[in-house]
């Protein structure tokens, strides 16, 4: 018996994407086209593959003229210059939209290939050095104004001198300490940064353990990672909010002189030291609002 004929049609489905690219889309003209017939309007340009790879071996490197930010709606949001890439990615990302390069593929290739355009749909970047919105970005910089203010008490000098911290060297990392805004595409000259949203594999797998999971902060490299703990303060502490936060990022600091937790016994026992020198003495670890460690 001959086999039945197949129903329908016989034609494959146009691909409109490249599964080795995912994000990227194709056009012709601003039309959307599939991947083949991208790829043939490409080729039909040069007489054959070899001629393409010769020019290509001749032709200077890709070059990006400009890129567009779309919200979700297809609204612009932002034309952005080659110089200010970086920026058109963090605002696709941020506004959850499609970021549109246009490219001069070489200089050599304008004429046949003008008309090439990419868009893509942002995947979230990677972000080790993560920074903070408006909110919690304002309780950074207050605990930072409430901690420099702490530390500029003579008691507190000699108290943290007592204990073998060199005043100094405190005073010079704590003067440096800048929290990172998430509004910033760049996290150079910053050094606080919100662990939660890192995506360093180190981080993430401190995170985990015991220790890092009782962390309200810990030091990274030369940074200061803060944890959501850092932000949300009991309630009934003796050490309100503001102060907490003021103390730990003294204690932070103080690692970053080249103390470790376990030249005071532990980190719970720093932060007595550093509260009994720059706060009270009649207050200690367990009376911080903020239940990190």
């Amino acid at each position: 018996v001959p086999p039945e004929e197949p129903v329908g049609s016989l034609l494959p489905y146009p691909m409109m994407r490249d599964p080795s690219h995912p994000g990227v889309t194709y056009a012709i003209d601003g039309i959307p086209v599939s991947v083949d017939s991208f790829m043939s309007a490409v080729e039909s340009s040069f007489p054959s593959r070899f001629d393409l790879l010769e020019m290509s071996a001749r032709a200077s490197r890709p070059r990006l003229l400009g890129s567009r930010v779309y919200d979700p709606a297809g609204r612009l949001v932002g034309q952005y210059a080659p110089a200010d890439a970086g920026r058109a990615v963090a605002m696709a990302f941020e506004y959850n939209g499609t970021l549109e390069r246009d490219w001069l593929v070489t200089d050599n290739w304008t004429a046949a290939l003008n008309f090439l355009n990419f868009t893509e749909q942002p995947i979230a970047p990677q972000n080790p050095y993560p920074g903070f919105d408006r909110g919690k970005l304002g309780d950074v910089n207050k605990a930072l104004d409430k901690g420099a203010k702490l530390l500029k008490n003579s008691d507190c000098q000699k108290g943290l001198a007592q204990a073998g911290i060199n005043v100094s060297d405190l005073l010079n990392a704590f003067g440096s300490l800048k929290a990172r805004p998430a509004s910033d595409p760049s996290s150079r000259g910053y050094n606080i940064f919100y662990a939660e949203k890192s995506t360093d594999p180190q981080v993430q797998q401190f995170m985990q353990t015991e220790k890092g999971k009782g962390a309200g902060g810990f030091i990274f490299g030369q940074d200061v990672m803060l944890r959501d703990t850092f932000f949300y303060a009991r309630g009934g502490a003796k050490i309100a909010g503001g102060v907490a936060q003021a103390l730990a990022l003294i204690h932070e600091a103080i690692h970053l002189t080249g103390k470790s937790d376990e030249f005071f016994g532990g980190s719970s026992k720093l932060n007595d030291v550093v509260i009994h020198a720059c706060f009270s003495k009649l207050y200690g670890h367990n009376d911080l609002a903020i239940v990190g460690n």
